[in-house]
This record gives structure tokens, sequence and C-alpha cells, in this order.
């Protein structure tokens, strides 16, 4: 199992110098707008900077959606579409130049439409996603966020190899809809591991909470939390003795508010979870216009590295309690 760095793409964008030796946008990374060949050309140096060992590439449909949301508009369905060919055509190029992509997100966006968003993603489905996968081998997660029952969904999709599913409620939702969080947990694990049986790989969106980790065994997981540190002063460490993730803020606000000895106390706090910080990383280190600037590429390589670790734990710890992605991977053509 690999946990993965890459997700939808931050609305911020920020420009980050010389990781390893490539520059990459992150507000480009996994957008779904521009020209397919220049925006698979900056997603592809993204990705190699991140994990030159395999590509998980997503749609950017979330951020997609919140964007029309947000502004109370819905796209036309043909809008939508072009950018659906995007994606798709930009992970063809990729392809096409030898890039190592592991797996590729659908873009799902039925929320866009009050009816038939079912049934126009679907099409597209048939139209781009499946053709793309038979091409090219790659499997492409087609998601399930509970709009119909999980086996009838199953059932429907004939081509599945791969399989996104997302727990984005706070858990006092999922308690008053499912009983208890604990139970929903253990749901969702029936339903993956009747996928692994089936040779179905799944990957879960968003999904940060180690106790979701510890009792759901996905196969891949995704999250923008490593970005959180840059652009809100979030920071994050993984603590491997208990396999939670410990939080604290060493970002600007906390800088002005309390002082440097605040934010080395929350350095240090992330340090004993094995974090590589220091205090001037967050801090910043005097410019040439005398102004202190906190060091983004290391706090991106720190953050990012967070998420490697967690992939490697979980990967022990689900294999522990008799977990074999390997046939699964096998089968799929991912291993």
């Amino acid at each position: 199992m690999l946990v993965y760095i890459a997700d939808e793409a931050s609305p911020v964008v920020t420009r980050y110098k010389n990781i390893g030796e490539l520059d990459f946008d992150v507000n480009l990374l996994l957008t779904c707008t521009g020209k397919v060949q220049s925006r698979a050309r900056i997603l592809s140096k993204a990705c190699k900077a991140l994990n030159p060992r395999s590509v998980f590439v997503d749609s950017g449909a979330f951020i997609y959606q919140a964007k029309y949301f947000k502004h109370g508009v819905r796209p036309t369905v043909s809008e939508v579409e072009e950018s659906v060919k995007a994606h798709f055509g930009s992970c063809y190029w990729l392809w096409k130049n030898g890039y190592p992509l592991k797996a590729v997100a659908e873009m799902d966006v039925p929320m866009l439409w009050d009816k038939g968003g079912h049934e126009i993603v679907s099409r597209w489905r048939h139209k781009y996603a499946y053709p793309f996968q038979e091409e090219t081998d790659i499997p492409v997660v087609i998601a399930w966020h509970g709009g119909i029952p999980f086996q009838q969904f199953l059932d429907e999709e004939r081509n599945l190899r791969y399989v996104g599913v997302s727990i984005f409620d706070k858990k006092r939702l999922i308690a008053e809809k499912f009983g208890s969080v604990a139970r929903y947990y253990d749901n969702m694990a029936l339903y993956i591991r009747d996928c692994y049986r089936s040779d179905i790989l799944v990957h879960g969106y968003a999904v940060t909470r180690t106790d979701a980790l510890k009792r759901i065994p996905f196969y891949s997981v995704d999250s923008i939390t490593w970005q959180g540190a840059v652009h809100f002063g979030n920071a994050i460490a993984f603590d491997k003795k208990t396999g939670n993730m410990i939080r604290a803020d060493i970002g600007k606000g906390i800088v002005k508010k309390k002082g440097a000895r605040a934010v080395a106390k929350n350095i240090l706090k992330l340090r004993r979870a094995g974090s590589k910080l220091s205090t001037l990383d967050a801090i910043g280190r005097t410019n040439v216009k005398g102004r202190p600037r906190a060091d983004h590429i290391a706090l991106f390589k720190d953050q990012a590295k967070v998420f490697d670790t967690m992939g490697i734990w979980f990967t022990k710890y689900w294999e522990r309690k008799g977990v074999d992605w390997s046939v699964v991977e096998k089968a799929q053509g991912v291993a």
C-alpha cells in the first residue's frame, strides 16, 4: 500500500524551486484546466519530483465541484466533458512519454447536476475511462460515493479494476447515519475485503484519519494535508510507535501572537515524532530585503516524507493482520 501525497490542487498558487531538479506549480498539479499537452508537462514534472517510483493521478473533481457550488452556478454538460477529455488526454500523454503511471482517477462530478448526474458520469466512463484503461492497461479508479448500494455498484460496473471511496463526513454525522463510527468503519472494511477477493483494488479519497486507517485496509489513500504547513502553518508528523498523526501550529499566526519560543516548542513536539524541521525553517531566515522568509522547500519535503512514512507503517500494519495485496496487484498489473 502506498499513501500518495498528491491530491486535488490547492486553491493557493505557490511556486517551489529546485525540488529534485524540477520546478512545479502546486495549483496546476492536478487541476482540470489548461491545454492537454502543457498541463501534462507540468503534471509530469510535479509527479516525478514527488514520487519517481510510481504516479497516481487524481482528477481534481472535488475542487472542480467546489468551485461551482461556491459561486452558485452550474456548468453545462459539454463544458465539463471537455475537462474530462483533457484529464484523460493528459494522462495518455504521460503514458506515451514513459511516466510510471500506477493508476488514474476518473473525474467523478455527478453532484454538478440535480438530475441525471450519475448517468452522465457513467456515460463518460464508457466513453473515456474504460477505453483509456483498455488501451494503456493502467487501472482507472472508479468512484463510489454511496449514491447506490455498494454491491449494485460492483455489479453494474463490469470493468472495475480499482474503486475509490470516501469518508468525508464528520464523525458526528457518521455516527448519526450508521449508529457508530466503529460500525461504519467495519462495514467499509467488509466492502473492501470483498473487493480484494474479486481482484479489485480500493483507494480512499482524502483519508488521513489514523483511526480509520487502522480499521479499514485501504490499498491506497490520498490527502492534501501535506500542503498545510506551507499555506496555513498546520504542520504534521507521524508517530511510528502509536501509529497516530501529530499536529502542531508553526505558521505566521503563532509567530505574531506568541513569538518564536512558542514555535520552537511546537517544532520540538514534531521532532519527537521524527520530523527534521528546525525553528528557522518555520520562522524563516532573513532574505535580501531584510525580512524573514520561511523555508518552503524544507517544509514541503518534510511534510511529504510524513505520508511516505505513513504508507510504509500502515502497509506493515495490515500485512501483520493478514491482508495481502500482492495477489490483486498481480491481477491488475500494478505491482
